[in-house]
């Protein structure tokens, strides 16, 4: 981490750096980790961010990459060179994913955690179910929830939620493993996808592994129709992450 006072020249903008593109840079930081102090969510593209002027400048610099989600919105994600200045934190309160996190799965953890604390949970993201808070190396052992929301009075069922966020639905042995995980704690399974193509994989993929009914009918045509059939302790429900964008 750079020192501020040092690398800031006193004007409280990194050397190296415009005011609006430090502004920027922290405000898409704060967008994929614990939420920023404006108005936005990832519901809209990260363009109707303050000082998003300056995304091409940063890009070029090595301080962001360009991502698109939805339809064709423009995201970004704060790079290792970019994260190294003051008060510029890509990851959130608890730490990240183990291991290297796509920008995708991070995307999908937050537009859940923001969507399921909007109905009224308690929600923690990257959540250690052996109530652990130390969770700054994201190279360590153990196993997290993407996140954890617990009913609470103002949300709409007395049911906790424990929700998977999954960009890799095809393998087989990786899925297995959480929806064991899921399964074994008490509360409803959600599980978050891409695409509904993504979601017909990830089903065929627990059927194939012994964990899902092979009764499913794969072959429907929309997310309600594959929700009705699905009833486990390990998964109760797929959701979109395009659909995710609309509700919130």
């Amino acid at each position: 981490m750079l020192d501020e006072e040092e690398d800031t020249g006193g004007s409280g903008v990194p050397d190296g750096l415009e005011y609006d593109e430090y502004a920027f840079l922290q405000h898409v930081a704060d967008a994929l980790s614990d939420g920023t102090d404006t108005m936005y969510n990832l519901s809209a593209s990260m363009k109707k961010l303050p000082m998003s002027n300056a995304a091409g400048s940063l890009i070029d610099k090595g301080y962001l990459t360009e991502h698109e989600m939805g339809n064709r919105q423009k995201y970004y994600r704060v790079t290792k060179e970019g994260a190294q200045f003051p008060k510029v934190n890509p990851q959130p309160y608890h730490g990240g994913e183990l291991g290297t996190e796509s920008f995708e799965h991070r995307f999908g953890v937050r537009i859940a955690a923001t969507h399921y604390d909007q109905l009224g949970y308690d929600v923690d993201m990257y959540h250690d179910p052996d109530g652990s808070d130390d969770s700054d190396d994201n190279d360590g052992p153990g196993n997290l929830y993407d996140i954890y929301a617990l009913d609470t009075k103002d949300s709409p069922d007395p049911h906790r939620k424990i929700i998977e966020v999954e960009t890799s639905p095809d393998v087989g042995p990786h899925v297995a493993d959480d929806f064991d995980s899921m399964a074994e704690e008490y509360g409803d399974g959600i599980w978050v996808v891409e695409t509904y193509d993504d979601a017909i994989t990830l089903v065929r993929a627990l059927i194939e592994e012994g964990r899902l009914s092979e009764d499913i009918d794969t072959n429907v045509r929309s997310f309600d129709e594959l929700n009705e059939q699905l009833d486990s302790n390990g998964m109760s429900k797929i959701i979109g992450m395009s659909d995710l964008m609309g509700m919130i």
